[in-house]
């Protein structure tokens, strides 16, 4: 068709359909998930991300049954269909046999990927199948595109020095390396992968119209792979390079099939091989920094343990540990090295295996693995064969984010997309040979304009939360996010993209403005916030199929405004009281009134399931204000400290680091280091190799007046990692308590020469 009829068509065909609320769900998922994180959070983006997920799913499924219901249809059973029943099945079957079914079930406090959050990929994965086949795929694609768009602006910003959220410590160092919304530049290049491979496929396959439109997407798409390169992570270059090779193959395959393939293709097709070969080769080889602190190196360490930990529990390659539970168990495998690689030299326990086959094995055992394997190269193998023109960017896609997770591991704005681009991929490979096109070049009647207006509106309500608490330097960046937003709802949408009126998404920017201004305070309002937006985004998906014509009926409005309630209500109930129980904990540490505090804290225990967590780092923020106020003799306030430290300890007794915590707290009293040493000794008994540890415990017994004892431990340490910086200054403490200041600067001198980016700070 050529392109005046095109837009002869466009101008005159119906107005647009109006997306189910199960569509709707997951099209608003993928525009206001990646713009979400909370600053009045502790945990401010992963978690705040996986709630949100999860309720939105909670809503697509709740729609979804409620039509089948109405509307029966008959299951049309596919090899695909089976394969992820099954996962489903096995991820519930995983969790009722994980090491600790609470965190399996949420995920833990930093990550939030537990049981809920994968069963919300099921819902979301089915959802993009379904739309794909009803021929409204690239209203995925165009919805993925939008939801870019937030992200993108802020790593601008945030590289331009910009970011005025800077002072509340959840962005990283301004000008270094690019973060943007996702809160870190590994899980940003992730997104960014992606989200650029959906940009590429709708720039040369489905071209709008209008020049101009053109030109915008365009540009995105060089934003989009600027703002890659600006993350400086190497798993992200990785997994662009693997895309490339992907794309390049599955390109020239498909030309081949289609008997279009000539010399100079495969001259661009070995080149582009090579090209792509050799820099990842060099990335892989040379780049690496070797050096203390290479992240190869804590990668390497990282996998041993894990590998170490799955020969000691052989019943770990048939059910995994469960969802989030790796870090509970890992210490003792863990090499004390690892606390080289920390600036304040931490040993710390990694939550992740970071890499992708362990990280499977490790949550649900081997048959999660090859069960995902099996489906994707199904999926891979199908695509292939179809020779379709999309299938080389599903493939780049898929099998390129399988090449970064080699090195890293999944985060929940990426893996949104990555189901969409699942659901997208087995729609096409699944469909019967002779089966209508579920790509078609020219969707008949688009998804309506209103709703792309609607979708906008709440991408920029969500980011404008994001913000809220860093205002006022945060509104004038949220007033100019609105122009991108606007330039790719112009690119995207059809004609006339605010047809028939803009009243009603202007009325959604409005419903936003209680939980922006509610943000701005802690404690109550803070919660009141997160529950209100967690509403207005439940109604936003709902807008659309119950909000026809320009007048609203009495009946519809009564059924919209009952049916928004309910589910928020329940869901607030339910798989949001985590997240206000995180709010309500750092309003405890943020308030200064003790009163307030303890009311905080006690709402914060009730609510959430991450009791270790926040009684742990409760007792340590007390502990700082006791020491800025030295109020050493306010023996009420030391045992508040001392009890919840404890609560912790019983909360969760696999965990070392309330232990440790604990322990090192104890030190810091005159007349608390027995304690302490037995405190020490109970933590080593979870974490053996934890370094940090083992030299505050030889310190104990130096305080305890057994410096002999100390030095001979700190020699054994010493002996076990010569690299371990802080032992140097510790021997020279001791030999100073025995007063043998030539030891004390020799060793002082040795550490300087041995351990040349370690800073003694013992003189």
């Amino acid at each position: 068709m050529s392109r005046r009829k095109r837009r002869l068509s466009a101008a005159t065909r119906p107005r647009g359909l109006a997306p189910a609320p199960h569509e709707m769900a997951l099209l608003l998922a993928l525009v206001a998930v990646p713009a979400l994180f909370n600053i009045q959070s502790g945990a401010s983006f992963e978690p705040d991300k996986a709630a949100m997920l999860v309720s939105l799913a909670a809503v697509a499924l709740a729609a979804r049954l409620w039509r089948a219901w109405r509307q029966p249809q008959r299951l049309e059973i596919t090899f695909p269909m089976v394969m992820l029943a099954g996962l489903a099945l096995w991820a519930v079957i995983a969790t009722l046999a994980s090491i600790d079914l609470v965190t399996s079930v949420w995920g833990n406090y930093d990550r939030g990927y537990g049981l809920l959050v994968v069963l919300a990929g099921f819902v979301f994965l089915g959802v993009a199948w379904e739309m794909t086949r009803a021929g409204k795929g690239w209203s995925l694609v165009d919805a993925a595109i939008l939801g870019a768009a937030i992200p993108i602006f802020y790593g601008y910003m945030q590289m331009l020095g910009l970011d005025p959220v800077r002072g509340f410590g959840i962005s990283f160092p301004l000008g270094e390396r690019a973060a943007s919304t996702l809160g870190n530049p590994l899980y940003l290049g992730d997104y960014l992968l992606l989200a650029g491979v959906l940009l590429l496929a709708r720039r040369l396959l489905q071209p709008p119209d209008a020049p101009l439109a053109r030109h915008l997407l365009t540009l995105t798409l060089l934003l989009t792979g600027g703002l890659l390169l600006l993350t400086f992570s190497r798993s992200a270059y990785l997994g662009l390079a693997a895309a490339m090779a992907v794309f390049a193959l599955f390109w020239w395959d498909g030309r081949r099939r289609r008997g279009e393939a000539g010399r100079l293709d495969r001259w661009v097709l070995v080149g582009a091989l090579m090209a792509v070969g050799l820099g990842a080769a060099g990335m892989v080889i040379l780049w690496p920094r070797l050096q203390h602190g290479g992240t190869l190196q804590q990668r390497l360490l990282i996998w041993q343990a894990v590998i170490d930990l799955l020969q000691a529990r052989p019943r770990a390659l048939l059910t995994g540990l469960g969802f989030d539970t790796l870090p509970l168990v890992l210490a003792p495998h863990l090499s004390p090295t690892l606390a080289h690689f920390e600036p304040d030299w931490a040993f710390r326990i990694p939550d992740r295996a970071h890499a992708l086959p362990l990280e499977m094995v490790t949550m649900a055992g081997l048959p999660w693995l090859l069960g995902w394997a099996a489906l994707a190269g199904w999926t891979l193998w199908r695509l292939g064969r179809r020779a379709h023109p999309l299938a080389p960017f599903l493939a780049a896609a898929i099998l390129g984010r399988a090449a970064l997770l080699l090195v890293s591991f999944p985060t929940h704005a990426p893996d949104l997309l990555f189901w969409a681009i699942l659901g997208m991929a087995l729609a096409l490979a699944a469909a019967p040979p002779k089966a209508p096109d579920p790509w078609p070049d020219a969707v008949p009647i688009p998804l309506d304009g209103e709703a792309w207006a609607l979708l906008a509106v709440a991408a920029w309500g969500t980011f404008g939360f994001s913000l809220s608490a860093a205002w006022p330097g945060g509104l004038w960046l949220w007033l100019l996010a609105l122009a991108p937003l606007l330039a790719l709802a112009y690119a995207l949408s059809p004609p006339r993209p605010f047809a028939p009126s803009p009243i009603r998404p202007l009325a959604l920017a409005i419903l936003f403005l209680p939980a922006i201004l509610l943000n701005q305070r802690i404690g109550p309002p803070a919660l009141l916030a997160w529950i209100w937006l967690h509403g207005v985004l439940i109604l936003t998906a709902f807008l659309p199929a119950f909000v026809r014509g320009s007048r609203l009926a009495l009946q519809r409005a009564l059924l919209l405004a009952v049916t928004t309630l309910a589910l928020a209500l329940l869901l607030t109930a339910t798989v949001q009281r985590p997240r206000l129980g995180d709010i309500a904990y750092k309003s405890a540490w943020l308030a200064s009134d003790p009163n307030q505090r303890d009311l905080n804290l006690h709402r914060a225990l009730t609510l959430a399931p991450y009791d270790h967590v926040m009684a742990a780092g409760m007792a340590w923020i007390e502990a700082q204000r006791v020491e800025a106020e030295d109020a050493w003799g306010d023996e009420a306030r030391l045992q508040g400290i001392s009890a919840l430290y404890q609560r912790a300890i019983a909360a969760q007794p696999l965990a070392p680091e309330p232990v440790m915590g604990y322990a090192r707290w104890l030190a810091r009293l005159p007349n608390a280091h027995p304690h302490a040493l037995a405190m020490f000794d109970r933590g080593l008994a979870l974490s053996p190799n934890d370094i940090q540890a083992l030299n505050d415990r030889a310190m104990e017994l130096a305080a305890l007046g057994r410096p002999h004892d100390a030095l001979a431990e700190l020699q054994r340490i010493l002996a076990l990692d010569p690299l371990y910086g802080p032992t140097y200054g510790h021997l020279a403490r001791v030999y100073r308590q025995l007063g043998d200041e030539d030891a004390a600067r020799a060793i002082l001198e040795a550490g300087r020469a041995k351990v040349p980016w370690w800073e003694p700070t013992d003189h």
